[in-house]
């Protein structure tokens, strides 16, 4: 059976009122509603801190194993995986796999960008987003039983994409103490 970290969830064990967790919200709240004046997302704010604080772990963020325990590192890779008609052995399978693909390029578009490379950089990047926003799709469209609640967040994950990757690159400029400028340091 595939597993993602031998099967279990990366939920952080960091509590609700560490000052890490604490520093996200707050950090996700300032870029979308205050600089960017997107409001009304508070479940993706917590949806994106949740994140930033799951892929702390090294493993969280290349813990996508095939059948044989196998991680598996690159974006086609993991389509692979997702796909009930080649390795997903479900769709619940195919949901956690394509919410990864959706997590992952997140991540990286935002945090780590440098991940994409240099050469045709632009390319590499529209096309890992295309990919993750239809992963995001597909996870927004599990609207039953236990997914039910999430669905409508990863329905604006998926609709709003580059705005969220540019909160979280304008979480990493925080992270260096940038707060002023940060239009146009966006644009460089």
């Amino acid at each position: 059976m595939s597993v993602i970290n031998g099967g279990k969830s990366m939920k952080s064990k960091i509590s609700k009122n560490h000052p890490l967790r604490l520093y996200l919200l707050e950090a996700m709240h300032e870029a979308l509603s205050e600089k960017l004046m997107h409001r009304g997302d508070e479940d993706v704010e917590e949806y994106l801190a949740e994140l930033m604080l799951r892929f702390t772990h090294q493993d969280a963020v290349y813990g996508l194993k095939d059948a044989k325990g196998h991680r598996i590192n690159y974006v086609y890779d993991m389509l692979e995986e997702a796909d009930v008609r080649l390795n997903a052995a479900n769709f619940e399978r195919e949901r956690e796999v394509h919410k990864h693909i959706g997590d992952y390029v997140l991540f990286h578009a935002g945090i780590l960008p440098e991940i994409f490379g240099t050469d045709d950089y632009q390319s590499r990047l529209r096309s890992h987003i295309r990919i993750a926003k239809h992963s995001y799709q597909i996870v927004s469209s599990f609207t039953y039983g236990k997914y039910a609640d999430q669905s409508l967040t990863f329905r604006k994950l998926s609709q709003h994409f580059e705005t969220y990757v540019t909160v979280l690159r304008l979480t990493r400029m925080s992270f260096h103490g940038y707060n002023e400028g940060w239009l146009t340091d966006m644009a460089a």
